[in-house]
């Protein structure tokens, strides 16, 4: 019977580290996410939507140098890019959130022996597969977030110095 209990605490104890675990990985992907500033991604969506809007007006039917042509349509991908991070984010966050929220649950349930202690192991690999997916999701969201102010920085002084030489002034 004692060894029973003891192979019964060790296997509960394995599940909740593997839970804590799980827990600090949830913490992580929302600290990406927090640090993924949301008025910053709308200020330069914004902000290089106006510019874009500008360009089209100014463009119409001109013949643009290849190289100006390449940059516009990295900066043209940067801002649809930014178009759709913001509701990705939120997704992404809401989507932890509830992974958080399932993790405890099951926390709770391994900790007080209730539930069906046959399935803790299922259940907590598929809270890890879940969870993985989340955290991938979360750094490719950080990249693509990266990436974009990257090239919107990158190009926006460029952009608008053509603004300035191209666009008529009103008097």
């Amino acid at each position: 019977m004692a060894v029973f209990l003891v192979a019964c605490s060790g296997k509960k104890t394995e599940y909740i580290t593997a839970l804590d675990q799980l827990k600090r990985t949830s913490d992580s992907v929302n600290f990406d996410l927090d640090h993924i500033a949301i008025d910053e991604v709308k200020a330069l969506s914004e902000q290089s939507f106006g510019n874009l809007s500008q360009l089209k007006l100014v463009i119409a039917n001109d013949t643009l140098d290849l190289d100006f042509a390449r940059m516009l349509e990295n900066y043209s991908l940067a801002h649809y890019d930014l178009e759709t991070l913001e509701m990705e984010i939120k997704l992404c966050k809401e989507q932890n959130e509830l992974e958080a929220k399932r993790m405890l649950l099951l926390k709770q349930d391994v900790e007080s022996d209730a539930g069906d202690r046959a399935e803790y192991d299922k259940n907590i690999r598929f809270e890890t597969r879940e969870l993985t997916k989340i955290r991938n999701h979360s750094i490719e969201l950080k990249r693509r977030f990266e990436k974009a102010k990257s090239a919107i920085e990158q190009f926006q002084p460029e952009i608008e110095r053509y603004l300035t030489q191209n666009v008529p002034s009103t008097p």
